[in-house]
């Protein structure tokens, strides 16, 4: 049961009312996708029958809801929605998910997030004379339950870490036309559906080290671990929009153009690798319930320094010429600049262990 660091974005749905009255932003701040569940699966074997030297492999992941957002405005009154955004000038604009009287539309927002990673280690035991191997009993083993009654051990840790983190933020919004609505330029009956798309991914690739310590007493026993690992995590951006315009009576319908709202001049698939640190701690605090199984519940703080996230690559100045319609030219391309934060990880585990 763990919880990440919040994601931040711009306000992205803002509500009002009344037609023309004050907005309160719906969606958009902080992105928080709650308690997240998932699990780390360890396997590992002792490379000699005193334990001073091991391997160990472990894969673990944290999935969880999403954080997301929908709304819906009749065209005819009840609660209005729209999207607010800059001009070019600095100016607060809005687009509305209605028009009143002539068309109503819904609004969608969606925010995924998943965080997993691997790694595969060495152990090597610092401290020889602790693990008791004389008092070993008939199966070699050196653990708490055939040495001493209570005594400790330090194990050295160091390998290879790999991590990922992906993440995505969609927003989708659809005006349909009422059939019978007044002239406006737009055949009735007709719909124009906008969609934004930002994903990150960030892969992390790096040497740890670290150290373990275990003390026991009787059949209870506290684990405490520390470790860095260092190296380059590949930040990848992408980013997509289209607008669709569904026309009834139209044979070339539906016309689907490039660009959205948000993602509009910004549109394209970025890359860039950056040195980053990610230390871990935690703590672990069981009992052995036989000579081969043991049961803990533990707490861990996982640290990256430099990742990428949806959205702080959301900008809300746009370029209102760059609008897609019908049979326009693409957007206009502008220089993309990347916007990286630091992310945390950090919650309790509950464990089962089986060795023999």
């Amino acid at each position: 049961m763990w919880a990440i660091k919040r994601g931040q974005s711009p306000p992205l749905v803002q509500s009002s009312d009344t037609f023309d009255g004050d907005a309160t932003t719906v969606f958009g701040g902080n992105l928080d996708h709650g308690l997240r569940l998932g699990g780390r699966f360890t396997v590992g074997t002792w490379l000699d029958s005193c334990q001073t030297h091991g391997i160990e492999g472990s894969y673990f992941f944290l999935d969880g809801p999403s954080d997301g957002f929908s709304g819906s405005s009749s065209g005819t009154g009840g609660t209005w929605y729209s999207r607010p955004y800059l001009d070019l000038d600095g100016n607060s604009q809005r687009q509305d998910i209605f028009i009143p009287g002539v068309a109503g539309g819904t609004i969608d927002v969606s925010s995924l997030s998943l965080l997993q990673g691997a790694e595969l280690n060495l152990l090597s035991n610092l401290c020889p004379s602790s693990t008791a191997c004389d008092s070993c009993d008939s199966y070699g083993s050196c653990d708490s339950m055939c040495g001493p009654r209570s005594g400790h051990r330090w194990d050295l840790i160091s390998g290879f870490r790999y991590m990922n983190l992906q993440e995505d933020l969609s927003i989708n919004e659809r005006l349909s036309i009422f059939p019978d609505a007044l002239p406006i330029g737009v055949v009735p009956g007709s719909t124009i559906a906008l969609s934004d798309d930002f994903a990150t991914r960030n892969n992390f690739y790096g040497g740890q080290i670290g150290l373990r310590h275990r003390w026991w007493r009787d059949r209870w026993f506290v684990d405490v671990t520390g470790k860095v690992a260092l190296g380059t995590t590949h930040q990848q951006v992408r980013i997509d929009g289209t607008t669709v315009f569904t026309i009834p009576g139209d044979a070339g319908s539906p016309y689907t153009e490039e660009g959205g709202l948000l993602a509009l001049t910004n549109i394209g698939s970025y890359s860039r690798n950056r040195f980053s640190t990610i230390p871990e701690v935690g703590i672990n605090i069981g009992r052995q319930v036989t000579d081969h199984l043991s049961v803990s519940v533990g707490y861990n703080f996982m640290y990256w320094s430099s990742v990428v996230r949806p959205g702080d690559q959301l900008d809300l100045v746009v370029d209102e010429s760059q609008f897609p319609f019908p049979g326009g030219p693409d957007p206009v391309r502008e220089p993309f600049a990347f916007n990286s934060t630091d992310f945390w990880a950090q919650g309790i585990s509950f464990g089962l262990e089986y060795a023999w």
